[in-house]
């Protein structure tokens, strides 16, 4: 099986629902497990355009899919929780995006791992480096935590204070 962090973020509608069924879908995929969640964290926009805040954490899973074919299922699931299209960084029900595969380093056209974006953004490295503080990037021979340390842009405004989702996507507060 392939270890893999996924990222996923939602700014529109029920922002924590959204979250839930992103994570209930994957659960309900035969080829994927639910290793670990990170806490829920609510952070800034990204990019230029003026949109809600967003809420954003970190899965660790455990998978037998191949990386493009993992990342078809995650569009797939944006598409059955209703995800629009809108300008490149707007507003979305649900984002799903792969930070890590194992330790593949892969620049396509559709995905790239490590996610090409995953060091500027400290709304998925700090909830990486809650699930794994040891964990190395691959092609970079840095911790994820390191990059946290060098003067990245915060984001983040908010933690909460427990984990609000289980590893099944089921609130829990």
């Amino acid at each position: 099986m392939n270890k893999v962090f996924l990222g996923l973020g939602s700014n529109k509608g029920n922002r924590l629902a959204n979250l839930s069924k992103a994570i209930s879908a994957l659960n309900q995929d035969i080829k994927c497990e639910t290793v670990n969640i990170s806490s829920v964290y609510e952070s800034y926009p990204y990019g230029p355009v003026h949109q809600n805040d967003y809420m954003n954490l970190v899965l660790e899973l455990k998978t037998d899919y191949e990386l493009l074919e993992l990342f078809r299922v995650c569009k797939k699931i944006e598409d059955e929780i209703g995800r629009t299209k809108t300008v490149r960084w707007g507003p979305r029900e649900i984002d799903i995006d792969i930070l890590l595969f194992g330790s593949t380093v892969y620049n396509g056209v559709l995905v790239s791992v490590p996610h090409k974006y995953l060091c500027e953004r400290d709304f998925v490295l700090v909830p990486l480096a809650e699930l794994d503080p040891e964990i190395i990037l691959p092609g970079t021979n840095k911790k994820a935590k390191e990059y946290l340390n060098s003067g990245l842009p915060k984001y983040i405004f908010k933690k909460y204070p427990n984990t609000v989702l289980n590893l099944y996507g089921e609130a829990i507060v």
